[in-house]
């Protein structure tokens, strides 16, 4: 997971968690269960962070980058795909991707960028593409 984004990550969760369903999958294959666990145990936090076995979670969706995100209506349907923010860095952000897309989402009106471009690092695949 790219570490760039692990308190805005937390921060969205928080703001939204009452409100929407977070499932949120590691899929780099060098991983194990146990290092995963304890790497989201060590930077904190607030939500249970599931393994993508095989990267069939990721082929299925065309994950390329970590931290790619997802944000789909009651009904299933993806309404947004991309970043979380527009910078690795939190003073250089001017759009908020996956919060604007939630919003959207939660007030039934569109979402305003369906998709961007994920920002963070490369997964590691167990198989090349």
């Amino acid at each position: 997971m790219s570490n760039a984004f692990n308190f805005r990550r937390n921060t969205v969760y928080r703001d939204f968690q009452n409100r929407a369903k977070f499932v949120v999958v590691d899929s780099n294959s060098n991983e194990s269960l146990e290092e995963v666990r304890a790497y989201a145990k060590e930077v904190g936090f607030d939500f249970p962070v599931y393994m993508d076995v095989n990267n069939q979670a990721s082929d299925r969706f065309g994950v390329l980058a970590t931290t790619d995100t997802f944000v789909m209506d009651s009904s299933g349907v993806m309404k947004y795909h991309g970043y979380i923010e527009d910078a690795l860095n939190p003073e250089r952000t001017t759009k908020q991707g996956l919060r604007l897309a939630i919003e959207a989402v939660l007030e039934g009106k569109p979402v305003p960028m369906a998709e961007s471009r994920a920002r963070g690092c490369a997964i590691r695949r167990s198989k090349p593409q």
